[in-house]
């Protein structure tokens, strides 16, 4: 959990990844630069052992 500023354009895509979790990408749109915002959640991965 987290806040970060990142520079970035419309069309330009922000890959989220963190241990334990899985990779999600985000596409920045329009409104994301107009409100300054774009808010991802991420899903946990689960690694069963054998």
């Amino acid at each position: 959990m987290g806040n970060f500023k990142i520079e970035a354009k419309i069309g330009d895509t922000i890959v989220f990844s963190a241990v334990h979790y899985k990779i999600r990408e985000a596409i920045v749109s329009k409104d994301n630069i107009e409100s300054k915002i774009l808010k991802e959640t991420l899903e946990e991965r689960v690694t069963e052992l054998p």
